[in-house]
């Protein structure tokens, strides 16, 4: 598995802040879109990466038999649009299968840690105190 992503400056207009709650367990596949060839690795939590996934696990399904995977693309420094492809073995044949969203690419924009760089912010879920989790504007100018 590997990202083909094609990346520029990260946005800065609108931040839209809910952090996770928690999750389901899943086999989840890291991809760091800052690397120069960003293959699915291992991830360890949500900030260390293992190695190249693929290269230490096979995942082999019979007939329809499906498995799901939680892709976690991530970049520190850019904004990116990418499809995910995937080298499949099948009957002994070796094909490559491209993943996008519906036709379109998947997107990904690095966040800027300093909040006064956004023109807009709305926090909600666990990041809106007021007890409510809906969404509601904040100033980044002065929001921590």
């Amino acid at each position: 598995m590997k990202a083909v992503p094609r990346c520029g400056p990260p946005l800065a207009g609108t931040l839209f802040e809910s952090p996770s709650a928690g999750s389901e367990d899943s086999i989840k596949i890291g991809l760091d879109l800052d690397e120069a060839d960003p293959r699915g690795k291992t991830l360890v939590n949500d900030s260390e990466w293992g190695g190249d996934y693929f290269r230490e696990k096979t995942i082999s399904l019979k007939r329809d038999e499906e498995i799901a995977f939680q892709v976690i693309a991530t970049t520190q420094k850019h904004y990116c649009e990418f499809s995910i492809e995937l080298d499949v073995l099948s009957n002994g044949k070796l094909t490559n299968q491209r993943i996008d969203d519906h036709g379109k690419p998947f997107k990904v924009s690095a966040r800027n840690t300093d909040y006064a760089s956004y023109q807009k912010m709305y926090i909600g879920g666990v990041a809106n105190d007021d007890g409510s989790g809906k969404w509601r504007s904040v100033d980044p100018q002065t929001y921590q």
